[in-house]
This record gives structure tokens, sequence and C-alpha cells, in this order.
């Protein structure tokens, strides 16, 4: 009788390995992993009859050390620790799960290593590992970038906050004037709204004190503060004025006083502005000779008054 022909469909293992793919993202992006399950081929292949029950408590605790790559080998180190005995009992006990043979065959290898930590594996025969599932085309470049995009969407709307409110968040805590701007931006900016009122044409408010209007050199948002001083307070430290200073003048003298003296402040050529304008504001100088055409007094133009300051207000 000739041989029967081989089978196209190998005959069932007791247990399968079967390939995970965890924490998988759109892209395709995953996480590997494995597990071991026990297929009817245990009940229906006679094993699980012929297998003593120590036996094949040793056989599943070796098959529960399976890995993320669905590799089972574990130490007999590891063995001993999950049996809670020495290492000596441990291999003793694995020794007589080698020698237990199903159909001619062991089910159990000792794996020797030179570093002495040896290892067991089970047989390929009891053992197989199912097929993983195929791993999705890789995106064409259009859904990429349309899946990037709706990541970055998703982040902003749940976590992002506008950069004005970051940025002046971050100018408070510093305790930095707001919005961020150099001296010599703020400075021009001055100097340009004074040039402006001085050429003013006739019919316009001419008199110094009617050459203040509300300052605002520096829009702030309406729900940042209720305070009408935390303007001038901004305009103060961006000329350079330390915040103490700042706090004693707006303390001591009206806003209307301190908003005079800061637009006059580009034309009196100061050396240094911050120290110019604390002591401008603590005497009340007059306005400079090219907004009413006539003389300045030569200690009202310099920085000579600056001797004239009390004793508690500090200059720069």
């Amino acid at each position: 009788m000739p041989p029967a022909p081989p089978s196209d469909n190998p005959p069932a293992k007791p247990f399968v390995i079967i390939p995970q793919r965890l924490d998988e993202t759109p892209s395709g992006s995953f996480r590997p992993g494995a597990q071991v399950a026990v297929t009817p081929a245990l009940r229906t292949s006679g094993l699980l009859l012929a297998l003593p029950s120590e036996e094949l408590r040793s056989l599943l605790l070796v098959l529960t050390f399976v890995t993320a790559n669905g590799h089972v080998h574990p130490s007999a180190l590891e063995l001993a620790q999950a049996l809670r005995q020495p290492v000596g009992r441990t291999r003793a006990r694995m020794r007589r799960l080698e020698r237990f043979l199903w159909q001619g065959r062991p089910l159990l290898y000792e794996l020797r290593r030179e570093s002495g930590l040896h290892a067991y594996a089970p047989s390929p025969r009891i053992l197989g590992t199912k097929q993983a599932a195929p791993i999705p085309a890789t995106a064409a470049p259009g859904d990429r970038a349309a899946a990037r995009e709706a990541v970055i969407a998703r982040s902003r709307a749940a976590y992002a906050r506008p950069r004005d409110e970051v940025e002046r968040e971050i100018a408070e805590r510093n305790g930095w004037p707001w919005p961020f701007r150099s001296i010599a931006e703020a400075h021009e900016e001055l100097r340009r709204k004074a040039l402006d009122r001085a050429n003013a044409p006739p019919g316009q408010p001419s008199s110094p004190t009617d050459l203040s209007p509300p300052l605002s050199l520096i829009p702030m948002p309406t729900n940042l503060t209720q305070d009408p001083t935390y303007e001038l307070r901004q305009t103060l430290l961006l000329l350079g004025v330390p915040a103490d200073q700042a706090d004693t003048l707006l303390a001591h003298f009206d806003a209307d006083r301190i908003r005079r003296q800061i637009e006059w402040l580009p034309f009196r050529r100061a050396k240094s502005p911050a120290r110019l304008l604390v002591a401008s504001i603590y005497n009340d100088y007059e306005p400079p000779a090219v907004l009413h055409e006539r003389p300045v007094p030569q200690d009202m133009a310099g920085e000579s008054a600056v001797q004239d300051l009390p004793d508690d207000l500090p200059l720069p």
C-alpha cells in the first residue's frame, strides 16, 4: 500500500503563541506583546491524559514566561523564584519533565549557557505560533499629514492656551512690563506722540496741562486689571524706573503729573532718562522749551535737580 501523501494541514499543537499589537495608533505603530493559548489538541492528542499532574504544572509554569516577542525560555533562577524554592530543587523538577517522553520525544529541553544561567524551552512539537495579523500598508503622505494635523488640532483644543495669555502670565509672575517692548521702542513712541501734539494745528490744546490726554502708549486688555495706575506703572518700568520707585511715585503723586513728565521726557535729552524722569515727577518740571517756545530754567533742564529728591525716594 503506497504511503499517504503529506497533509497540507499539520497536526494541531496543544499550545500556541498569539502575537499581539498593543497600544496601536492610527499611523500603524504599536507595542509588541504575546500570550500563550491552550488549544483543544491538548485534550484530543492524548497529552493531557498521559502527562502526570506535577509535570503538567511544571510545563504550564514554563509557558507563562512568554516574552513580548513570543519567546519562551525562562532561566532556572526565574523558575525557582516563581516556585519560591531553591534553584537545586527547581532543576530537579525540570529534569523530571525533560525525562518525560511524549510520542518518543521530550517535552522540554535545557538550554546550556556559558554564564551558568541555564534556561529551559518547550519542544516546538507542542508549542506553535499563530501567524501575526498583517501590518497595514503605510499610509500615503497625504493621509499621514492629515492624521498629524488632526492630532495637533486635538491637542491644541485640549491643552493649548493663547500665546498672549501665556506671555502675560509669565510677565506678571516675574514683575515684567507687559506687553514686551524695549525701552528704546517705548521712548521713540513717547517722542513721536509729543511731537505730534507740539505740531498740532491752531485750535488744538497747546497749554502744558492740555497736552496730556489719557495715555494710550501701551494698550492693555480690558479684563487684565481694574487698577487705573496699572498702565502708568508699566510705562515707568519700560523707561527704566525700578518697580519700588514706580510704586513710590504712584503713591505720592497724581496720575496727570506723572503722565505729563513721561510725555515730555524725550525732549529733555537726558543722559539717564529714568533718573531724570523720577526727578521731574518729584519736582513737577516745566515743559521743555520746544513745546512752549520759551527757555527752560537750567536747574530744570538737566539732572542737577536730582539732588533735591527726598531721602526716602531712592534713585536708579
